[in-house]
């Protein structure tokens, strides 16, 4: 961490972090109210984090609506977009990130982050709806902002928290087919037999204890094991298993919201509609017009 405690550190604030055989140079202005509606675009990557309030980034034909506490998007370099005010007392933070990789000084330092750089987006932003991610964010937020004694330490801990939990977050997202290559970690072959329950799973009526009994270890090691390594609960990560599907049938094919629903796992269409609008601002149809036309004029 360098200059953390220099005049300007609250308008200004840039370090870099290296987790591995990873490099990551991040730059933010702190948390602010003012948004930018203008289109515009930038080098590297930036991240965009509701902290109060809500409001709306517009790429193309695609509106997100970020709603604070739990929405987070990951804009990819060149991704052109601008934002809009849809509620009063916003607060949002944007942070400009720029990865690269460095020399790996042993064998044991490799963090498995390296292969998980082609699930960064390339063309299109990645919004995701994790409490805990942005509640890693807020608290740096608010250190940034009051720093005391320590601040450096615990706001580099807190970089490097958001980092992993960042590329955890997209590797869920990709699916089963992503696998660390360090395939005699144990706490990897932990993580890849939970992705294949959920996978396997997901339209069933299951529970905590019916995965407990998959990993051969107790209700109370499941919901620590979950935490631990997906970030999520159990019902948390059932929940977007079966948006991940929701979202590949609505885009794919054109069967209704209602058959949908019951083919990822809800026992009534009620439910799925609440956990959809949960998780991505908008209601299944809506999210369907919308990727719709943007098929459409990209044909």
């Amino acid at each position: 961490m360098h200059n953390l405690f220099a005049e300007d550190y609250k308008s200004n604030f840039s370090t870099t972090v290296k987790l591995g055989d990873v490099r990551i140079d991040m730059r933010t202005n702190g948390p602010h109210e003012t948004i930018v509606p203008n289109r515009h675009s930038h080098t590297g990557y930036e991240v965009q984090v509701a902290l109060e309030g809500e409001y709306c980034i517009t790429f193309g034909q695609q509106t997100i609506r970020m709603c604070a506490p739990n929405a987070l998007c990951i804009i990819p370099p060149g991704c052109r977009h601008s934002s809009e005010y849809a509620g009063s007392g916003v607060r949002q933070m944007g942070i400009g990130l720029r990865f690269g990789c460095r020399q790996r000084q042993s064998p044991e330092e490799a963090t498995g982050l390296l292969e998980l750089m082609d699930m960064l987006p390339k063309t299109e932003p990645v919004f995701l709806t994790d409490g805990e991610l942005c509640q890693t964010i807020r608290r740096f937020s608010e250190e940034l902002a009051a720093p005391d004694v320590g601040s450096e330490l615990l706001l580099d801990a807190l970089l490097r928290q958001f980092y992993i939990q960042m590329f955890r977050a997209l590797k869920a997202m990709a699916g089963p087919q992503i696998r660390d290559r360090s395939d005699h970690d144990k706490r990897e072959d932990r993580y890849g037999k939970i992705e294949e329950f959920f996978h396997e799973h997901y339209a069933q009526p299951v529970t905590e204890e019916d995965l407990a009994k998959y990993l051969s270890v107790s209700k109370r090691q499941t919901s620590r094991i979950l935490r631990q390594l997906c970030g999520k609960s159990f019902h948390e990560k059932l929940e977007e298993m079966r948006m991940h599907y929701a979202l590949r049938m609505l885009t794919r094919t054109d069967e209704s919201v209602e058959d949908i629903a019951l083919q990822v796992g809800y026992t009534a269409a009620s439910g799925f509609y609440v956990a959809f609008k949960k998780s991505f601002g908008m209601t299944p149809a809506k999210y369907r017009r919308a990727h719709s036309v943007e098929k459409k004029a990209e044909g």
